[in-house]
């Protein structure tokens, strides 16, 4: 009998170290609105976010990325900094309306109708909101084309 409570007793603690030990699940967020965009967000404290990317001079990775996102005549403002990248950007407009409506997309570099800023929006069970993307800078045109410096960052609303 003692052996049945012992087990009972070591399976009851296994199970509270595995509570305690739960991850945050981020699922895409469809159909987001920019109500739901508008705040600060700071770095987030998620492990895996910049797994697979390496530090270069065509990426950097902005662990110290601060993003406020607010209205401004009916469009969004966002305003991007990273002071380890040495990295500061406003874009103002509204997020490009696709079939993808997880990603929030912002302005052009011109002549390449390509964006510069891309992220995807994330939610969790608590409600929180997540950008996890890059900013895009026009480093150089050559004849093969545009070069392009991207400055990830992962943050959350607070």
């Amino acid at each position: 009998m003692k052996n049945y409570r012992l087990l009972a007793f070591l399976l009851l603690m296994g199970l509270s170290f595995a509570s305690c030990s739960k991850k945050t699940v981020w699922n895409v967020f469809y159909g987001y609105t920019a109500q739901d965009i508008m705040g600060t967000f700071s770095p987030s404290d998620v492990a895996d976010a910049f797994d697979g990317l390496t530090e270069s001079e065509y990426c950097h990775i902005c662990h110290d990325a601060q993003i406020t996102i607010s209205n401004n005549s009916g469009k969004i403002r966002l305003e991007f900094k990273s002071v380890s990248a040495g990295m500061e950007k406003t874009l103002t407009g509204n997020p490009s309306l696709n079939e993808d409506d997880f990603l929030l997309q912002l302005g052009n570099i011109a002549g390449y109708g390509v964006p510069e800023l891309i992220a995807t929006v994330y939610t969790n069970a608590a409600q929180e909101v997540r950008l996890h993307g890059y900013v895009r800078k026009l480093k150089s045109h050559s004849p093969e084309g545009p070069t392009y410096v991207n400055y990830y960052f992962d943050v959350v609303k607070h």
